[in-house]
């Protein structure tokens, strides 16, 4: 049986598992991920109530067994991240991204330009 390991972030309010956007495509699974998860960059963290579950589950069905190693962070790193969004716009060549968001009350984000 394959096996993989995981950052499990947790934070004062909310815990998160760091992916990438690559592997979550790999998963079948980036379309189905919602907008309470995080992005920076390449980088996806997953949010515990839902997406994590997901993650897993998808890892069972594949045969992979997962492995969470627990980290600490503040919850502010996660909240100047982006909401996870499937299709980020392309503003120009520099490769600068723009979306909007709101996950939920605790994390309304105005328009970030990043």
């Amino acid at each position: 049986m394959e096996a993989k390991t995981f950052t499990y972030y947790m934070t004062e309010r909310h815990g998160y598992v760091e992916t990438t956007r690559a592997y979550l495509r790999k998963l079948k699974i980036s379309k189905l991920i919602s907008p309470y998860s995080r992005q920076s960059g390449t980088k996806v963290y997953l949010e515990e109530d839902g997406d994590l579950t997901l993650f897993v589950k998808r890892h069972t069905v594949a045969g992979i067994q997962i492995t969470l190693k627990e980290a600490e962070k503040p919850q502010r790193f996660f909240d100047n991240m982006l909401n996870y969004r499937m299709n980020i716009v392309k503003i120009n060549s520099s490769m600068d991204l723009q979306q909007t968001g709101q996950c939920c009350k605790e994390h309304t984000s105005p328009s970030q330009t990043v």
